[in-house]
């Protein structure tokens, strides 16, 4: 019995032993990652973690911001080590001196991302790291409670792989810019434009919790601002801001317009700290996200000839977005025109020209009848000015002109030609030659049928040559009829219609008198 007792002592205490063994062998592990005593060195620890709205954002493998990138300078400056989160999620600094202060900066984010403040920082991205005399690691000073077992308090990385500090992180809201509602407008100098920079301000706006044990964590924007610098050919005329559609009032949001010389007007707004402490609930309330938008209205100047482009910015704690507008000033050129007559002297009928733009009619027709205006700016002469050269896509214009008689019944006496500008004469020439006169046949009635003529008392031998017709047309000129209305009716000759008369009755008398002769020869046989 005693020897049962002996060999059950032995066994509870190996069995102790490797207990022992496990959790000091356990506990050396733990201690070691975090510091080394024979070193007087220790470790720091920042969990990358992405902020989730008026949620506890805690640490959690699919919840970790990636390629965040992080710096440790010493005293001096000088850089003791550069980490990177891109393998889990965690920056690591080994080798922290004991007694030894540092500054730790973010250096590097992945796109789209920001780090948020919380109200133990001043900045966003900076930390002030110190590390005591028994190898506690301190950032900016907040020691927090080491000894309880549950998460410590954020600010304080310690022995004993308690929690690391938190780096809390946040996606960039996007942000649009638009003119006159769009990305890209084809605008004139004199045309008023409505610049708008925008962007959507998610529920990490800011929010407070409890975190173990008790205290506040506030997590909230440092800044919002909107900004644009606007073209050195653009007039500003105002500027505005809205949140969730309403005008801000200077206190809530500060305006600033400054010119910058040949690089154009600089103008922001940025809504004020107490403005943003308003937009900060409180967890469990549900956090709701804000719209805001820069509105800037501005006039083109009448030098613009370049297309402009304006890049608008939204930043968040020193952190922007940026998206970009393109204002398109067509270069331009100018359409002269002018009327020449050929073979009219005087009573010169109106015209108007219609100036065409790649086949297709561009503004309202310029009528010309020689005498000055507005449009006619000399006699039979005008201009288009400031036409643009090209679309948009930089593709040439085709300037032409169609011309047409006021009066229509005027155009069959003319013929016209077209003849395109030159470098010496860019005008284009428009040539209306008058048709000549064919002398047709003489306008009195035609005689009727003539009798059968006598023997000629003294003939002439030989056939009679036939008249050759007078031409009216200018030497060298082949006389060209007038054109026929080809829908005009062919109306016979008032000669011809007496003549086809006059022979139908003498054919009715000639069968009355042969009538009446044949029943008189007929009563006589009788």
């Amino acid at each position: 019995m005693a020897l049962k007792k002996v060999f059950c002592m032995l066994a509870a205490a190996v069995v102790a032993s490797f207990a022992w063994t496990a959790i000091f062998g356990a506990v050396s592990a733990q201690a070691d990652e975090w510091n080394d005593e024979e070193t007087q060195t220790s470790t720091l620890y920042f969990a990358c973690v992405m902020a989730q709205g008026a949620q506890p954002a805690l640490v959690d493998p699919g919840n970790m911001a990636l390629g965040v990138e992080g710096t440790l300078y010493d005293d001096a400056g000088a850089v003791v080590a550069v980490a990177s989160s891109s393998d889990n999620g965690y920056l690591v600094f080994k080798g922290l001196a004991w007694n030894g202060t540092y500054t730790f900066k973010v250096t590097g984010m992945p796109d789209g991302m920001f780090p948020v403040r919380h109200q133990y920082k001043a900045g966003s991205d900076e930390y002030l790291i110190t590390v005591t005399s028994q190898g506690w690691v301190l950032v900016d000073g907040k020691s927090g409670n080491a000894a309880a077992p549950t998460p410590s308090f954020p600010g304080v990385n310690h022995l004993g792989g308690k929690t690391p500090f938190k780096l809390y992180f946040d996606r960039l809201p996007s942000v649009s810019k638009t003119v006159n509602g769009v990305d890209r407008i084809e605008s004139e100098p004199g045309d008023e434009l409505v610049f708008e920079v925008s962007s959507t301000l998610g529920s990490a706006v800011g929010y407070t919790f409890s975190f173990l044990p008790a205290a506040d964590l506030r997590i909230a924007y440092d800044s919002v601002v909107l900004s644009d610098l606007v073209d050195p050919m653009l007039q500003v005329e105002r500027v505005e801001c809205f949140l969730d559609g309403d005008l801000l009032a200077p206190e809530e949001c500060v305006i600033v317009q400054e010119d910058r010389g040949d690089k154009g007007t600089f103008v922001s707004a940025a809504l004020t700290r107490e403005k943003l402490a308003q937009l900060v609930v409180n967890y469990p309330e549900a956090a709701s996200s804000h719209e805001v938008v820069l509105k800037v209205s501005a006039v083109l100047k009448e030098e613009a000839r370049h297309p402009i482009e304006n890049e608008g910015t939204f930043t968040i704690n020193g952190y922007g977005a940026h998206s970009n507008v393109v204002v398109v000033v067509p270069s331009t050129i100018d359409v002269p025109a002018r009327k020449v007559w050929e073979g009219v002297s005087d009573d010169f009928p109106a015209v108007a020209f219609q100036l065409l733009r790649n086949g297709e009619p561009y503004g309202a027709p310029v009528v010309l009848d020689g005498m000055e205006d507005e449009f006619e700016l000399a006699p039979w002469q005008t201009a288009w000015k400031n036409l643009p050269k090209a679309d948009m896509q930089g593709r040439p214009f085709s300037y032409t002109v169609s011309e047409a008689f006021v009066d229509p019944s005027v155009a069959a006496l003319f013929e016209v030609d077209y003849a395109y500008g030159t470098d010496a004469d860019p005008s284009i020439v428009v040539t209306n030659r008058a048709l000549p006169v064919v002398p047709g046949e003489p306008d009195d009635p035609e005689p009727g049928p003539e009798p059968e003529p006598g023997p000629d008392p003294d003939p002439e031998p030989g056939p009679d040559p036939k008249p050759t017709p007078k031409s009216d047309a200018p030497s060298g000129e082949t006389p060209r009829p007038l054109p026929q209305n080809p829908q005009a009716k062919a109306i016979p000759k008032t000669g011809d219609s007496f003549a086809y008369a006059d022979a139908a009755a003498l054919v009715a008398l000639s069968g009355t008198v042969a009538t009446c002769a044949f029943f008189r020869r007929r009563h006589g046989e009788s």
